[in-house]
C-alpha cells in the first residue's frame, strides 16, 4: 500500500463513521487472493452502523463495468427504501 493510501486511510478513520444510511457493493471475483481481505474490510467498517445494506456482486472490480443493470436496480430500491 502506497503512503498516499496510509494517509488517506488514516485521514478517514479519524473522522469516525457516519451512521447514516449505506449502500455497499462486495465484488465477490478477485484475481489476486485479495477478495477476502476486501470483504473483510467492508464488513468491519460496516459493523455497528444501525443502516447499511450490503449487495454481493459475482464480479470483477470494476462493478459497475460488469453489472450496470444490478447497480442501477439496487440503488434505486434503496433510495426508495433507505431504512
Amino acid at each position: 500500500i502506497s503512503s498516499d493510501a496510509k494517509e488517506n486511510a488514516s485521514l478517514v478513520a479519524s473522522g469516525g463513521k457516519p451512521d447514516i444510511p449505506m449502500l455497499l457493493f462486495i465484488s465477490e471475483k478477485k484475481l489476486d487472493g485479495s477478495r477476502d481481505l476486501w470483504k473483510k474490510v467492508a464488513y468491519d467498517y460496516a459493523e455497528g452502523l444501525n443502516s447499511v445494506s450490503v449487495v454481493k456482486l459475482d464480479c470483477g472490480h470494476y462493478i459497475f463495468q460488469y453489472e450496470p443493470e444490478k447497480i442501477t436496480k439496487e440503488i434505486k430500491v434503496f433510495l426508495h427504501n433507505p431504512d
